[in-house]
């Protein structure tokens, strides 16, 4: 039967590689998720952080803001004790309101009147959180700063003065956004909006803008899709301003009065395509790290699979007992390593191995026809000790160390009258016909056995199956064969002595 090499569609370095080149997808894969989580975490610290500090620059600007305005609440009053309360007083108040850049300079009374109003509507139609805060102010004696944003966004500052006999007077000052707007655009970068509700709207309006030109159809449109209140953790803005985004804070953070939010917009165009850089140069960088991979595997994979493969095809030769195309197919380059892998010495026993078959078989071949001849000889021999058992005119027994009669030839059941059946199920003892020479026949067969002995020669009567005696002389001889001691027993009648013994003479 002869023994072929079982075909494979994809030979088992491309298999490697395959296998090898998934694994380092997946790991890649991995790892690079892993980076790109960890970059939105790294940006949504930074945008946290970022938008922290844009809040803490509103918080000092407003700070600052309310700090002059106190400043200035404090020293005014002291002006207008200096001079005469007439309508040059009124004239150089509204002057003064202008210089300072106040949208309100105003000095109530005790009783909640205006003594100056200077140029603003205020007194007139003050709004409803300026009236509730001045009563507080006036009622417990402390200065007070807060935020109004409604038709306008304006910083107050209401600042308690002591006026002619100890009067209580209330110091009203009111600024524009604008400033803070403006300010705070320049000082970090970012937009900022404010968005404040009147007392006659019900939604919220747009107060204050910096870059109104950009900003304006920008958040509306963000607005409209979200509103205000979502904002608060910030959101990108949609197309066409990707790469925008903005954050509310409630107005009320600041000091504010009534609801309003302070909306946020930041330029992220440098930071996201700075992370999209990034992630390309990482992206490439596991592509180029991965093809490299698979190359050295390749490089690395390519001889030892490549001498697998020449094995594999080897050996089919080998059980075909085709030893000259299986020795020239695996080469004999592993025998010039310098270090020799295990594939190399795998090789050389593969040789080796088709080197001691070759020679195993030659000797088997040359074994297979000496037993043959031996064979032969032995069927030869067999024949001739057929014809000379069947032949011989002598008396041929094989017995065993009991005397059982084991084999016997024709002759003898001839001379004796019995059948060969008969003899094999008979004693060579009970053969003798003299009592005293069986029993001494027992102990030669005992001696000859053991090896005492080797022959032993007697002669005596031999009873036949007609009840006659047979007088024979036999010569008793032990025999060592695979299957034990045996005892050959030749046996000759005295009838045919004499013949015997003239052919002796003739000779």
């Amino acid at each position: 039967m002869t023994a072929t090499a079982p075909r494979s569609r994809v030979s088992l370095k491309w298999k490697m590689l395959a296998l090898l080149g998934l694994a380092l997808l997946v790991v890649n894969g991995g790892l690079l998720s892993f980076q790109i989580y960890e970059r939105e975490q790294a940006l949504e610290a930074a945008r946290a952080s970022e938008r922290a500090q844009h809040l803490r620059a509103l918080e000092r600007l407003l700070e600052s803001s309310a700090t002059r305005l106190q400043r200035i609440g404090t020293i005014v009053p002291n002006l207008v004790d200096a001079l005469d309360q007439s309508e040059a007083l009124q004239q150089q108040w509204a002057v003064l309101q202008l210089e300072l850049d106040l949208l309100v300079l105003g000095l109530l009374d005790s009783d909640g009147s205006w003594l100056l109003t200077g140029r603003s509507d205020v007194a007139e139609r003050p709004p409803a959180e300026l009236e509730e805060r001045v009563r507080v102010a006036l009622r417990e004696e402390r200065p007070d700063t807060f935020l109004i944003c409604q038709t306008y966004c304006a910083q107050y500052a209401l600042v308690p003065s002591l006026g002619p006999q100890g009067r209580q007077r209330l110091m009203v000052l009111a600024t524009r956004m604008a400033d803070v707007v403006l300010e705070f655009s320049t000082l970090t970068g970012a937009d900022i909006a404010l968005y404040g509700r009147r007392a006659d709207s019900p939604g919220l309006r747009l107060a204050a803008l910096s870059d109104a030109p950009r900003n304006r159809e920008r958040l509306q449109r963000l607005i409209a899709e979200h509103g205000l209140a979502p904002l608060q953790q910030g959101r990108a803005l949609p197309p066409p301003d990707t790469g925008f985004r903005a954050s509310s804070t409630p107005w009320s953070r600041f000091g504010g009065v009534g609801e309003g939010y302070v909306v946020i917009v930041e330029d992220e165009r440098d930071r996201l395509a700075h992370a999209a850089a990034e992630l390309r140069q990482t992206l490439l960088s596991s592509l180029t790290a991965l093809a490299v991979t698979l190359v050295l595997g390749y490089v690395i994979l390519n001889r030892p699979m490549n001498q697998l493969r020449r094995l594999a095809r080897a050996l089919p030769l080998l059980a075909d007992r085709a030893y000259d195309p299986a020795r020239a197919l695996i080469g004999h380059e592993h025998r010039h390593r310098r270090w020799p892998t295990e594939i190399d010495l795998l090789e050389g026993l593969a040789v080796s191995l088709a080197d001691q078959l070759e020679a195993l078989e030659l000797t088997v071949s040359r074994r297979n026809k000496a037993l043959a001849e031996n064979v032969a000889e032995l069927r030869r021999s067999q024949n001739l000790n057929e014809k000379i058992l069947s032949t011989a005119p002598i008396a041929i027994l094989m017995l065993s160390g009991e005397g059982r009669i084991m084999r016997v030839n024709r002759f003898t059941g001839h001379l004796l009258g019995y059948s060969e059946s008969e003899l094999r199920r008979m004693n060579f003892l009970d053969l003798l016909d003299d009592p005293r020479q069986s029993r001494e026949a027992a102990h030669i067969f005992v001696d000859l056995i053991s090896g005492r002995r080797s022959t032993h020669e007697h002669s005596g009567p031999v009873r036949c199956v007609d009840a006659s005696a047979e007088q024979m002389t036999w010569l008793h001889s032990r025999v060592l064969a695979q299957e034990g001691v045996f005892i050959l027993a030749l046996g000759l009648p005295e009838r045919a002595q004499p013949a015997e013994s003239s052919s002796a003479r003739s000779a």
